[in-house]
Parts: structure tokens; C-alpha cells; sequence
């Protein structure tokens, strides 16, 4: 799935989450609120991958797999204040190897 599809599907109220690279968060953040939807969730990714052992990048699935969870079972409203420009103005998206996802408090 493309960004632009991600936009589309929460555009129709279709909950989704965006899995993007550690660097490449930013750029699109920038895209998504180009398109009008400066709050898309997107779940960052370490990169390069090739470089990681392979426990790391383990590690970093199920914690994706945590944080996709938590986006598509949340309402609407908590996630675009928990995402709006979350990579654009937020603190840096890239996260230790190991360290987990945890949503900010309800």
C-alpha cells in the first residue's frame, strides 16, 4: 500500500497504519499532510534493515505489530492528536533496537 492509498482509506474513515522506514517518517508525514491528513499513523521501521541482526529486526516486527494494534483499535479522535505531525514537529522517530512501543496514556 502506497502513502497515497493510506491517505485515501482515511479519507473514507478506513482506519490504517503506514509503515515507513526510520528516515524516510518525515518526508511522509510532510506528504500525508500535503494531502490533508497531517495525523496519518505511521509506524516507524529501523533502516537499514541489512545491517541488523536478525533478533533486532525480530524484535522490531513485534513491536510494529504492537504499535499497528494499538492504532486500528483506537478511535479517530485520540489518534490525530496522538499523531498530528508526530514526525514532522515530534521528538526523533527512530527508537533504540529493543525499545518498545507505548502509547501515551489515555
Amino acid at each position: 500500500m502506497s502513502l497515497n492509498d493510506a491517505v485515501l482509506f482515511e479519507k473514507r474513515g478506513i482506519p490504517t497504519a503506514m509503515l515507513a522506514a526510520g528516515r524516510f517518517s518525515r518526508l511522509g508525514q510532510l506528504q500525508a499532510k500535503a494531502l490533508g491528513i497531517p495525523w496519518l499513523p505511521i509506524v516507524v521501521m529501523p533502516y537499514p534493515f541489512g545491517s541488523l541482526l536478525r533478533e533486532t529486526v525480530q524484535n522490531a516486527g513485534d513491536e510494529a505489530v504492537d504499535e499497528i494494534i494499538h492504532i486500528l483499535t483506537q478511535p479517530a479522535e485520540k489518534l490525530e492528536k496522538d499523531y498530528l505531525d508526530r514526525h514532522v514537529n515530534g521528538p526523533n522517530p527512530l527508537r533504540a533496537p529493543g525499545a518498545p512501543f507505548k502509547p501515551e496514556a489515555q
